[in-house]
């Protein structure tokens, strides 16, 4: 479920907010959490005004990342 999830937040400009949450609440491995912080970042990379909720979402991510390596 994940993967396809992630496979349509690749496709468009705009992911839902609700589409994000799910895939976060599905998340089951370090890789899953690489893959899903390397496509956000995909989407904000290069804008000059990228969404703030994305970049949100990545700076939380990548804490909790960090986090995983810490333990």
């Amino acid at each position: 479920m994940t993967e396809i999830l992630l496979d349509e937040v690749c496709e468009t400009d705009f992911p839902s907010a609700t589409q994000l949450d799910r895939i976060e609440r599905l998340l089951s491995s370090r890789e899953e959490l690489e893959t899903y912080i390397a496509v956000l970042i995909s989407k904000v990379e290069g804008k000059i005004s990228p969404d703030p909720g994305l970049l949100d979402r990545v700076e939380r991510l990548a804490g909790l990342l960090r986090q995983v390596d810490e333990r």
